[in-house]
């Protein structure tokens, strides 16, 4: 429930989306529960180096993808879907192929994910 509280919830056809502030969303999360699946939470992925959205160089081409890998696991694991509200990397052929590769993996079959900015 301190997610909640400490969240600015969207509610769009019935679904909860919610963009946490605080630096720890993994921790916010614990014990939060939503047996009707109608809950995403709002991530946002930079793909430089550090994560930080500050820098236009991109870890590799693969980076996108190997990012969403990971949070989709933390999604699937917590029983939660998930919305890309921001993606962050430079304009040059290594980033455009990372967003490429992230969004496409968001695409997935068996995706949690609901849908991106």
């Amino acid at each position: 429930m301190a997610a909640i509280e400490d969240s600015q919830l969207h509610v769009d056809n019935g679904a909860i989306i919610s963009d946490s502030d605080t630096s720890s969303n993994a921790a916010a999360f614990t014990g939060f529960t939503d047996p009707a699946s109608n809950f995403a939470v709002e991530m946002h992925q930079y793909l430089e180096s550090d994560g930080s959205g500050t820098s236009d160089v991109c870890v590799s081409s693969t980076i996108g993808a190997e990012r969403i890998a990971d949070a989709t696991t933390w999604i699937n694991n917590n029983n939660f879907n998930g919305f890309l509200g921001e993606i962050g990397a430079g304009s040059n052929d290594a980033c455009i192929s990372a967003v490429k590769g992230a969004l496409t993996a968001m695409q997935a079959a068996d995706s949690p994910w609901i849908g991106a900015l």
